[in-house]
């Protein structure tokens, strides 16, 4: 359990600044990619079979570009509605407070219905058109100071068998680090992908912020004992 107290504009501060760096790690990488190797981006590995960077990379863009589209779309009824209602002020910028019926006021979702864009999965310089792109919804929907508890319906498909897509209730927070912690997930199975092609790649690229924190902890921890046993 977490002891600490957070302020709800310092979270969407935090969540928004982990996104662009995130986008910022991979703009860093295919920009080395594209002066080094080119043809390594759609080159099917082995290592994760029947797959290439460019695949993995159009597929994280896809969740991005979905999540920050529906909301540019549809944030303005929902912000409206609550106002109406007298749930929120129409000045408020709180990140945290409203209390809304999620099933008559939320954002729709679904990722499992995407148009797959053939240009980014094939050429890094529409890849790196697309994540340009997805920065600039991305710091609209920042500045916009949308409330990170804003309801969002997401429907997705659980199983093959039948088809239906079943709706889940979330929050505009929750997709928005689902959509980065998704990318953190394929940027690693990326990096395995380049450690087969011996295509070079940063630390940083493809660790979880939980990892890092972890071995952050052992790094201290081990130091720390080093220096009480010399004592």
């Amino acid at each position: 359990m977490c002891d600490m107290a957070f302020n709800d504009t310092e979270v969407a501060g935090d969540l928004y600044h982990a996104v662009l760096d995130l986008l910022r790690q991979l703009t860093d990488f295919l920009q080395s990619l594209s002066i080094e190797r080119t043809d390594v981006y759609t080159s099917t590995a082995k290592s994760v079979p029947k797959s290439t960077i460019g695949k993995h990379v159009r597929h994280v863009l896809d969740h991005f570009r979905i999540l920050l589209t529906e909301v540019s779309n549809q944030a303005g009824p929902v912000q409206r509605l609550e106002v109406m209602q007298g749930k929120r002020s129409p000045s408020s910028t709180s990140n945290g407070n409203a209390v809304t019926e999620v099933e008559n006021q939320a954002i729709t979702l679904n990722y499992d219905s995407r148009k797959r864009d053939p240009d980014v999965e094939e050429d890094v310089a529409a890849a790196l058109l697309a994540i340009e792109r997805i920065r600039q919804s991305l710091l609209r929907t920042a500045a916009s100071r949308l409330p990170l508890d804003t309801p969002i319906a997401l429907y997705a498909t659980i199983a093959s068998k039948n088809g239906a897509d079943v709706p889940l209730a979330s929050t505009l927070g929750r997709e928005i680090w689902f959509v980065c912690h998704h990318a953190i997930h394929h940027a690693a199975l990326i990096r395995a992908i380049c450690v087969e092609f011996d295509i070079p790649v940063s630390d940083e690229f493809g660790v979880a912020p939980s990892t890092v924190k972890h071995h952050l902890e052992k790094l201290y921890s081990n130091r720390r004992d080093g220096s009480d046993s010399s004592r």
